[in-house]
């Protein structure tokens, strides 16, 4: 069964060109930006679910959310995410962000605290090879180097249907949500005079949003988009990955099919323009 971990191993040796970098392509950014992030979200993105896990091309804002979920662990396992305590020297926005990569060994952890992991933006490490920051390498690192390791829960992960090749069950999906049904409930007194279909709509994407981990939606006017319900939805557009100037709680269309296919929203439902 492909794993995270196997999944690594097969871009071992990868080399970044000035000008074709694939990791940063996958991000869809450009310039000098820190990719170690993108080719976890990569290698994520080839085996485990769309819209479980956070985006890592910023690595800080995917440690945040692992932190307040639990998800941290002192002692690695195979398979695991490592955040390192030292950064690049690239900053992500304003920031120097934490490097990440996939423990891929720990047969030696017990006996002087070192692990094998696998990250991208980085060099061999053989004596007399390039220092240049360009490659995917499989390292030798310290429990003194580590912030935290990152143990993924197995749902994150594809089910075994797929995985089998066998085709996932369908959903009774009826309901309809547009970014314009949740601004006509953007206030009390918008939302007493909306249409039901409206407030069905706020309700649904509301739903979602308290039971996502990452937005955690709490004390909400029922079916009104309001401050509260805007702001929660800025934290799902952050855990997604978007642009600062994207994560304004804004309703559209990408950010609300994200929400709607996501594993932990339960009455799931149709986005259109």
């Amino acid at each position: 069964m492909r794993t995270l971990l196997s999944t690594a191993r097969e871009f071992v040796g990868y080399t970044a060109r000035p000008n074709a970098n694939d990791f940063l392509v996958y991000s869809q950014v450009t310039g000098d930006f820190q990719w170690d992030g993108s080719f976890v979200d990569a290698m994520i993105d080839k085996t485990a679910s769309a819209g479980t896990l956070p985006k890592h091309a910023n690595t800080t804002n995917a440690l945040s959310f692992y932190v307040k979920n639990g998800w941290t662990r002192r002692v690695p396992k195979d398979g695991d995410l490592v955040f390192f305590a030292h950064p690049l020297t690239v900053k992500s926005g304003r920031y120097l962000s934490p490097r990440i990569g996939i423990v891929s060994s720990t047969e030696s952890w017990k006996n002087n605290g070192s692990f094998r992991a696998i990250e991208g933006q980085t060099h061999s490490g053989l004596p007399r090879a390039p220092r240049d920051l360009n490659g995917v390498y499989e390292r030798t690192h310290y429990v003194t180097d580590v912030l935290f390791f990152v143990r993924l829960p197995p749902r994150v992960f594809k089910d075994e249907a797929k995985l089998n090749g066998q085709p996932a069950p369908t959903l009774n999906i009826t309901h309809t949500v547009r970014p314009a049904h949740l601004e006509r409930c953007s206030s009390a007194q918008k939302t007493a005079s909306a249409k039901p279909d409206h407030r069905l709509s706020t309700e649904y994407v509301q739903l979602a949003l308290a039971e996502h981990p990452a937005s955690r939606l709490r004390n909400a006017d029922r079916f009104t988009f309001n401050g509260v319900t805007r702001s929660a939805l800025a934290s799902f557009q952050r855990f997604l990955g978007h642009t600062p100037d994207e994560c304004d709680g804004s309703p559209n269309v990408r950010t609300l099919e994200q929400l709607s296919i996501s594993p932990y929203t339960t009455r799931k439902f149709n986005v259109q323009p």
